[in-house]
């Protein structure tokens, strides 16, 4: 086990003022930027005590296609790039 450092300071004399102190409980690594409409979900399962996306917990891996669940009478749009959604559209 070694040690690593979280923010942008490689100045050792100011490690205590920029660089994270806290605990990371998990860890999700993307190939592309989150839109903001999927971190919002994030957060809010999170808060919930649910994974990201707000499956039961299991050690197996994730499936290639997650549902959606939609508000009554609303459309999403989707991230030309990522697939995701990006915002929802009320109908």
């Amino acid at each position: 086990m070694g040690q690593a450092s979280i923010g942008n300071n490689p100045a050792e004399s100011r490690w205590l003022m920029e660089a994270f102190s806290g605990i990371i409980d998990e860890v999700a690594f993307y190939d592309f930027a989150l839109p903001s409409l999927s971190i919002n979900q994030h957060l809010q399962n999170a808060q919930k005590g649910q994974n990201y996306f707000s499956l039961p917990p299991s050690a197996d891996p994730l499936p290639k296609a997650i549902k959606l669940s939609l508000p009554m009478h609303s459309a999403i749009e989707l991230d030309k790039l990522t697939g995701l959604p990006s915002q929802h559209i009320p109908q």
